[in-house]
């Protein structure tokens, strides 16, 4: 006799024992820290006081909320962004820039992660990154399309700031968006909402950081004290229309920042 057994999943429950891999997809390189140690510090300007909150929206310098669907291409937006927010800053036109083109270029798999470190050295060797709209973002791998003369944005390399909340609020303030990593829990990815407020759940626990995101600001919260604003590329559906803030105290800023953040050189192209 053969018996059939049904078993009931209610919508919304995710059958996948870790659905967090799904979308995130940092992957620091082992030799990360000499890496850094390749690259020069950032050294707030003598004099320079950062203001009380600080919203980089508000400058011009963060371009809509993007999102990376199934693949683990968190890290190519965090380095995207901060380009677009550079390249904003020396030229004054925010524009959406590629995430495809390194995907399909460098990358070749939505199933393998990596570091914004190399997006800027992609963009730093290869002449910058084209718009989005002459190759938009699919989600998926597919064949190279590498025109040179369609690229923008090109870096001269990237500078790295200290971990500590003085500095990193130095450098949003006179630099611009900063790529961070953190800890994205499967909590973070399907608990917190427009109605969550600012976020208290550990941001690193005792695992390493798995999510790579943008620093566009920070703040203090009337009810809920000071946090960091953060951009996230999942969607205006996720979070604050796409944002996440992050408690800000001592604790998360040696989690948050537990990874240097970094920034790419942009200058302006000459005429």
């Amino acid at each position: 006799m053969v018996i059939l057994v049904l078993i009931w999943c209610p919508f919304g429950v995710h059958t996948d024992l870790n659905p967090i891999k799904r979308y995130t997809g940092l992957e620091l390189p082992k030799n990360r820290r000499h890496l850094l140690s390749l690259s020069d510090f950032y050294i707030p300007s003598k004099g320079l006081v950062p203001p009380e909150s600080l919203d980089l929206r508000d400058k011009g310098l963060v371009t809509d909320v993007k999102d990376q669907g199934h693949c683990k291409s968190c890290y190519i937006f965090s380095a995207v962004a901060s380009i677009e927010g550079q390249f904003a800053k020396a030229t004054g036109k925010l524009v959406t820039l590629s995430e495809q083109k390194y995907l399909d270029c460098v990358s070749h798999n939505c199933s393998k992660g990596g570091w914004q470190g190399d997006v800027f050295n992609y963009a730093r060797t290869d002449g910058g990154l084209p718009k989005d709209t002459i190759y938009p973002y699919v989600g998926k791998e597919q064949e190279c399309h590498n025109n040179k003369s369609q690229n923008i944005a090109a870096d001269s390399g990237y500078m790295t700031v200290s971990r500590d909340e003085q500095t990193i609020k130095s450098a949003l303030f006179e630099i611009g968006p900063l790529a961070v990593s953190l800890f994205a829990s499967n909590h973070f990815r399907y608990n917190y909402t427009k109605d969550s407020g600012v976020y208290r759940d550990d941001p690193c626990s005792d695992q390493k950081v798995n999510h790579g995101v943008l620093l566009v600001g920070y703040g203090v919260d009337e009810k809920e004290g000071p946090f960091w604003l953060i951009k996230n590329s999942w969607g205006v559906e996720w979070g604050e229309r796409g944002y996440v803030r992050l408690e800000r105290s001592s604790r998360n800023v040696a989690c948050l920042m537990s990874q240097q953040p970094i920034y790419p050189i942009v200058a302006a192209p000459a005429n």
